[in-house]
């Protein structure tokens, strides 16, 4: 198997199969190493409560009922934990690196039998090096790329099974798949079967079929999966409060929600900022320059599709002012999928090839400009000297494909991204490891659970969550196999973790001091209990 491309090169199985090990490899080496940190405590320590507790339907979060987001996620991580037999970063992040593995794949797949087998490739490549999937939420324990992947996923299906006329398959995929994202991430996943079945069935002969009974089951499936969980959750929680608070959370991003300066301000950086981390797909936007392009999209129904489904949803998140890029992952393959068709619908004219070669230059420049940093960087920041060995393997072999593959763009862009990440992964993520609050998060808990070995142990009131590092809580819990509750009486039995300003007016031992923020925390046994 070749792959083509418009300069007559072709990549052979050899080349092949090192691309992609040299892919894997960069999703992979160091994924581990730092402790959790941002979101994912959250949603490592949730999973843990519920594994600890024998708890599959009711999420909680320091032993409290967590209401915030489904648990469908934590479904994953309990069940990555339990494979792996413990509770540990490349475990947890191993579950959003598959997950964006099986997207590339499954896009893949898709269109291969929708489009040529360039398109195919590239576009694949294309959304696996995506600069805000490549480089942030890859190495992170987080709800957005399993969401994005799921989401996405009910797109392709319903395109594919309508150019089968496969009805009913396709309202099931549809609702099935937007039922696991209801489970996943709550309201937004209702919007997207009304968005997907608007574009598949505008045209005025074909919306009886929105009044079938195949369209009937796929709506059953949703409700019988989605309702279903929500069943089994009010046989040992209040459902309607877990309803309205997913609700609530889900309208505070709303332009209803924020005022008119702070949207004016999102309707510029938005876009700008999409672009960015869309990158280096973006880079090829030139190329929708040509001539009879929007035609050649237009009369593609694929690209059609993918274009009116983009248009439609992007709108909404444009317009809300609380959306952040990782809201809209779903949408990361659409805009791919149309530039890199448009790259290849046919060769480049006029203006575009003196930019196609002032661009190969520039891609020649940053190159020369990795390898020369593949040995600065690790010198001037004293790191590992055997950092600079593979640093500079990799900016030779990005020199080589540059002048075997140089009519080759596309994978130029995908190489220079490859380049990046490995060289992230060899100097960036180990520091990331050594420093940050994170680190010293994880330090002080193995503290504590040393302190408290055999002994019972509570957080003292601290009534907002955000007022302690849950990556503390959840170590703690790890290394203890208990959950670590709250506890707002005192008692000179147990172990308390305080903030100092809480109980100034106590008498204590402190057996262990450290911050977190601007807050000082305590790790005491209360004294003169009566």
């Amino acid at each position: 198997m070749k792959v083509k491309n418009p300069g007559n090169t072709s990549l052979n199985q050899i080349q092949l199969l090192l691309l992609l090990a040299l892919l894997a490899g960069s999703f992979l080496l160091h994924l581990g190493k730092s402790p959790f940190y941002l979101e994912e405590p959250r949603r490592v320590l949730i999973a843990q409560e519920m594994l600890l507790e024998g708890q599959w339907l009711v999420p909680t979060q320091m032993g409290e009922i967590y209401r915030h987001k489904p648990p469908f996620f934590n479904w994953l991580l309990m069940a990555a934990f339990i494979i792996s037999g413990a509770a540990s970063e490349p475990a947890a992040r191993l579950v959003t690196v598959f997950s964006l593995f099986a997207w590339g794949l499954l896009s893949f797949i898709f269109l291969r039998k929708h489009a040529s087998f360039e398109v195919a490739f590239y576009a694949s490549l294309f959304l696996l090096v995506s600069a805000d999937l490549y480089f942030y939420f890859s190495l992170l324990a987080e709800i957005d790329i399993f969401y994005g992947f799921v989401t996405c996923l009910s797109f392709y299906a319903a395109f594919h099974f309508k150019q089968k006329n496969a009805l009913l398959p396709l309202f099931i995929s549809v609702y099935l798949l937007n039922a696991i994202g209801f489970l996943t991430k709550g309201f937004p996943s209702l919007i997207f079967p009304v968005f997907i079945l608007l574009v598949l069935f505008y045209p005025s002969t074909e919306r009886k079929k929105l009044f079938s009974w195949q369209h009937a089951a796929g709506i059953f499936v949703f409700v019988f999966v989605a309702g279903g969980y929500f069943f089994l959750y009010s046989k040992q929680q209040d459902a309607m409060l877990y309803l309205e608070a997913l609700l609530k959370q889900s309208g505070d991003r709303t332009v209803l929600q924020h005022e008119s300066f702070r949207l004016l301000k999102h309707l510029f950086v938005f876009p700008v900022t999409l672009l960015k981390d869309l990158l280096p797909a973006t880079l090829l936007l030139p190329f929708i320059l040509k001539k009879n392009a929007f035609k050649k999209l237009w009369e593609n129904e694929l690209t059609r599709y993918l274009f009116l489904l983009f248009a439609i949803n992007i709108v909404i998140y444009w317009l809300s002012p609380g959306t952040r890029t990782r809201y809209v992952y779903m949408l990361f393959p659409l805009p791919v999928i149309l530039i890199t068709f448009l790259f290849f619908s046919e060769k480049p004219t006029g203006f575009l090839q003196k930019f196609t070669f002032y661009f190969r230059k520039l891609m020649l420049a940053a190159g020369v400009l990795s390898t020369v940093m593949a040995v600065a960087i690790p010198l001037y920041f004293n790191l590992n000297a055997l950092i600079i060995i593979p640093g500079v393997a990799l900016s030779m072999v990005f020199l080589f494909l540059h002048f075997r593959l140089q009519p080759n763009l596309p994978l130029m862009l995908i190489a220079v991204m490859l380049l990046s990440r490995w060289c992230f992964d060899l100097w960036i993520l180990p520091v990331r490891a050594e420093t940050g609050e994170h680190v010293q998060v994880k330090k002080d808990a193995e503290k504590i659970v040393e302190f408290t070995k055999g002994e019972s142990l509570f957080l003292f009131r601290h009534k907002k969550s955000d007022n302690y590092p849950l990556g503390s809580v959840f170590y703690i819990g790890r290394d203890r196999q208990e959950v670590l509750r709250r506890k707002f009486e005192i008692n000179c039995h147990d172990f308390f973790i305080v903030e100092k300003n809480e109980v100034a007016q106590e008498q204590y031992i402190a057996h262990h001091a450290f911050a977190w923020k601007k807050f000082e925390y305590l790790l005491v046994k209360f004294s003169g209990c009566e």
